[in-house]
């Protein structure tokens, strides 16, 4: 007996595309099961960090970022340093812990949070060693005393968040301030 399979055009694609999305689903399992080693850990942390997570508790990435933290802890608000860029240089791995060299190219900084006009805009470079413990089979950053290292696009869009937050309520008292501040950050670049 033969058994004749006609298939119509509805049927290929459908099953082009079942084929296609099981192709894509288990290597997005594979990928989201797969540890990431302490050098991506670092980079997540430092990339989220330009974005300006730590400005602001109610950044849409606050809760992953706190996956990537080894503890509860308080980082310290000030200075918030402006950066260009970040380079990860050396990794060393020893069990469960490791370290994490890491290079920025320095902008400026803020001193005196926002209720000051505490931007200075200086060129420099910073090293800043990053501790990690492995919980859970993933690498995780230390709490320590590092302040925020933010794009001044972040930090330009954080001081306009704050600014009109105080234009809704009323609070005129630093809008000044808070715009000379903006005018600061668009000459130190994106």
């Amino acid at each position: 007996m033969q058994m004749r399979i006609r298939l119509n055009s509805r049927c290929v694609i459908l099953l082009a595309a079942f084929l296609l999305l099981q192709s894509y689903f288990s290597t997005a399992l594979a990928s989201a099961l797969r540890p990431s080693g302490p050098a991506q850990s670092v980079r997540d942390f430092c990339r989220m960090d330009l974005r300006g997570v730590r400005l602001s508790s109610k950044h849409p990435s606050a809760q992953k970022f706190a996956r990537l933290l080894a503890a509860d802890g308080e980082f310290p608000e000030e200075p918030v340093k402006i950066v260009a860029a970040f380079h990860v240089r050396t990794v060393s791995e020893n069990d469960d812990a490791a370290t994490v060299h890491v290079t920025y190219d320095l902008l400026g900084q803020l001193t005196g949070a926002l209720e000051s006009d505490g931007i200075t805009l200086q060129r420099a470079s910073e090293d800043v060693e990053f501790s990690l413990l492995r919980a859970d089979g993933l690498w995780k950053v230390k709490a320590f005393d590092f302040p925020p290292h933010v794009s001044a696009r972040a930090l330009r869009y954080h001081i306009r968040d704050v600014l009109m937050d105080d234009q809704r309520h009323g609070d005129s008292h630093r809008q000044d301030l808070l715009r000379r501040m903006m005018a600061k950050l668009e000459t130190a670049g994106p």
